[in-house]
């Protein structure tokens, strides 16, 4: 019979150590977020020179609704894979949507 590790099953937060994991995280995403966020639209106008404020909330909406699904897929993979290869992932996918936003310009 093919077993899962106890890892897999083991419920986040049910140890002091995994909380802390989880709060590291939980500021981590945030701080992620907040720094993509935040400068993303000013780029976009920069980049734009001129831009419609409808462009741009659109553009905002957007991005909140991303940074929303890329917090929840974090927050899972988190549970199932280590939080290394979580960050890694994140940072390439960062990397990868600026240099593609750029190119696109």
């Amino acid at each position: 019979a093919h077993h899962k590790g106890p890892a897999v099953y083991s419920v986040p937060g049910a140890t002091p150590v995994s909380k802390d994991r989880d709060m590291v995280v939980e500021v981590v995403l945030v701080v992620v977020v907040l720094v993509v966020l935040v400068p993303l639209p000013m780029v976009v106008v920069v980049a734009l020179g001129s831009v419609d404020v409808v462009v741009l909330v659109v553009v905002v909406e957007v991005l909140v609704v991303v940074a929303v699904v890329v917090v929840v897929v974090v927050e899972v993979a988190v549970v199932l894979v280590s939080v290394e290869v979580v960050v890694t992932v994140v940072v390439v996918l960062v990397v990868v949507v600026t240099v593609v936003v750029l190119t696109s310009q």
